[in-house]
Protein backbone atom coordinates (compact mmCIF):
# COMPACT_ATOMS: atom_id res chain seq x y z
CA UNK A 1 0.00 0.00 0.00
CA UNK A 2 1.34 3.20 -0.96
CA UNK A 3 0.83 6.87 0.96
CA UNK A 4 -0.79 9.50 -0.85
CA UNK A 5 1.15 11.68 1.40
CA UNK A 6 4.27 13.37 -0.46
CA UNK A 7 6.34 15.31 2.10
CA UNK A 8 8.02 18.09 0.65
CA UNK A 9 11.98 19.43 2.03
CA UNK A 10 11.45 23.04 3.20
CA UNK A 11 13.29 25.20 1.50
CA UNK A 12 15.20 28.23 3.11
CA UNK A 13 14.53 31.24 0.95
CA UNK A 14 17.04 34.23 2.04
CA UNK A 15 16.16 37.28 0.91
CA UNK A 16 18.38 40.37 0.44
CA UNK A 17 18.52 42.71 3.59
CA UNK A 18 19.81 45.12 2.69
CA UNK A 19 23.39 46.49 1.11
CA UNK A 20 26.66 45.83 2.27
CA UNK A 21 28.78 49.34 1.92
CA UNK A 22 32.88 48.66 2.59
CA UNK A 23 34.73 52.44 3.05
CA UNK A 24 37.94 51.89 3.64
CA UNK A 25 37.97 55.40 5.63
CA UNK A 26 36.82 53.30 8.07
CA UNK A 27 38.82 51.44 10.66
CA UNK A 28 38.61 50.24 14.04
CA UNK A 29 39.29 52.09 17.31
CA UNK A 30 42.08 49.88 19.05
CA UNK A 31 44.42 50.62 15.32
CA UNK A 32 46.67 53.58 15.80
CA UNK A 33 48.01 55.55 13.08
CA UNK A 34 52.06 55.17 13.64
CA UNK A 35 53.03 58.46 14.47
CA UNK A 36 57.68 58.70 15.10
CA UNK A 37 56.74 58.92 18.62
CA UNK A 38 54.68 56.41 19.18
CA UNK A 39 57.45 53.93 17.18
CA UNK A 40 60.20 54.87 19.02
CA UNK A 41 58.09 54.04 22.71
CA UNK A 42 57.36 50.87 21.24
CA UNK A 43 61.11 50.53 19.75
CA UNK A 44 62.65 51.60 23.82
CA UNK A 45 59.79 48.97 25.17
CA UNK A 46 61.50 46.28 22.96
CA UNK A 47 65.27 47.44 23.99
CA UNK A 48 64.11 46.77 27.73
CA UNK A 49 62.72 43.54 27.15
CA UNK A 50 65.71 42.51 25.28
CA UNK A 51 68.25 44.13 28.18
CA UNK A 52 66.03 41.91 30.62
CA UNK A 53 66.64 38.67 28.59
CA UNK A 54 70.45 39.46 28.53
CA UNK A 55 71.06 40.56 32.02
CA UNK A 56 68.83 37.18 33.11
CA UNK A 57 72.32 35.33 31.69
CA UNK A 58 74.95 37.39 33.32
CA UNK A 59 73.30 37.84 36.78
CA UNK A 60 76.05 37.19 38.68
CA UNK A 61 78.42 39.11 36.91
CA UNK A 62 76.61 42.52 37.29
CA UNK A 63 76.28 43.94 41.00
CA UNK A 64 73.06 46.13 39.57
CA UNK A 65 71.34 45.60 36.35
CA UNK A 66 71.13 48.61 33.83
CA UNK A 67 69.48 51.56 34.30
CA UNK A 68 67.14 51.81 31.66
CA UNK A 69 64.22 54.88 32.86
CA UNK A 70 61.64 53.40 32.18
CA UNK A 71 59.31 55.14 34.50
CA UNK A 72 60.77 58.11 33.11
CA UNK A 73 60.55 57.73 29.71
CA UNK A 74 57.16 56.36 30.00
CA UNK A 75 55.68 59.67 32.25
CA UNK A 76 57.95 61.69 29.01
CA UNK A 77 56.14 60.02 26.29
CA UNK A 78 52.47 59.58 27.83
CA UNK A 79 52.61 63.57 28.13
CA UNK A 80 53.27 64.57 24.74
CA UNK A 81 51.12 61.37 23.46
CA UNK A 82 48.10 62.62 25.01
CA UNK A 83 47.72 65.97 23.49
CA UNK A 84 45.97 66.04 20.52
CA UNK A 85 48.21 67.68 18.13
CA UNK A 86 50.82 68.54 20.83
CA UNK A 87 53.17 71.48 19.99
CA UNK A 88 55.81 70.94 17.18
CA UNK A 89 58.51 72.30 20.15
CA UNK A 90 57.23 69.58 22.44
CA UNK A 91 56.86 67.03 19.84
CA UNK A 92 60.29 67.39 18.93
CA UNK A 93 61.76 67.62 22.26
CA UNK A 94 60.01 64.09 23.27
CA UNK A 95 61.11 62.41 20.20
CA UNK A 96 64.80 64.00 21.40
CA UNK A 97 64.21 62.27 24.63
CA UNK A 98 62.89 58.70 23.60
CA UNK A 99 66.19 58.86 21.07
CA UNK A 100 68.46 58.99 23.75
CA UNK A 101 66.64 56.73 26.15
CA UNK A 102 66.64 54.13 22.90
CA UNK A 103 70.75 55.47 22.74
CA UNK A 104 71.22 54.38 26.37
CA UNK A 105 69.29 51.22 26.10
CA UNK A 106 71.43 50.28 22.66
CA UNK A 107 74.56 50.81 24.68
CA UNK A 108 73.79 48.44 27.38
CA UNK A 109 73.01 45.66 25.64
CA UNK A 110 76.21 46.10 23.88
CA UNK A 111 77.72 45.97 27.01
CA UNK A 112 76.18 43.22 28.71
CA UNK A 113 77.29 41.18 25.39
CA UNK A 114 80.98 42.38 25.67
CA UNK A 115 80.54 40.63 29.32
CA UNK A 116 79.63 37.64 28.21
CA UNK A 117 75.56 37.42 27.59
CA UNK A 118 75.16 36.09 23.91
CA UNK A 119 72.42 37.12 21.47
CA UNK A 120 71.40 33.32 20.72
CA UNK A 121 69.88 33.48 23.74
CA UNK A 122 67.28 35.60 22.40
CA UNK A 123 63.91 34.32 21.05
CA UNK A 124 64.54 34.39 17.17
CA UNK A 125 61.28 37.33 17.58
CA UNK A 126 63.45 39.04 19.98
CA UNK A 127 66.24 39.06 17.89
CA UNK A 128 64.66 40.26 14.80
CA UNK A 129 63.19 43.42 16.98
CA UNK A 130 66.49 44.18 17.93
CA UNK A 131 67.56 44.64 14.14
CA UNK A 132 64.28 46.68 13.67
CA UNK A 133 65.20 48.71 16.28
CA UNK A 134 68.34 49.67 15.48
CA UNK A 135 67.07 50.78 12.06
CA UNK A 136 64.43 52.84 13.48
CA UNK A 137 67.21 54.30 15.72
CA UNK A 138 69.08 55.82 12.75
CA UNK A 139 65.96 56.33 10.31
CA UNK A 140 64.72 58.75 13.43
CA UNK A 141 68.08 60.21 14.18
CA UNK A 142 68.28 61.16 10.84
CA UNK A 143 65.21 62.52 10.66
CA UNK A 144 65.31 64.69 13.75
CA UNK A 145 68.90 65.99 13.18
CA UNK A 146 68.17 66.77 9.55
CA UNK A 147 64.98 68.24 10.64
CA UNK A 148 63.94 66.35 7.35
CA UNK A 149 60.17 67.64 6.03
CA UNK A 150 58.74 63.84 7.00
CA UNK A 151 59.59 63.90 10.54
CA UNK A 152 58.11 67.94 10.66
CA UNK A 153 54.77 66.40 9.45
CA UNK A 154 54.69 63.42 11.24
CA UNK A 155 52.41 63.11 14.30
Amino acid sequence: MKSSRTYATPVLEQKNRGKLILDATCAPIDISYPTDLGILNQARKQTERIIDSLYEQIKGRLDKKPRTYRELAIKDYIVVAKKSPPPHKQRSKAIKRQLQYIKINLSHIQGLISLGATLSALTKRQYKMLLVVTEVYRQQLWLYENKNKAYQTRL
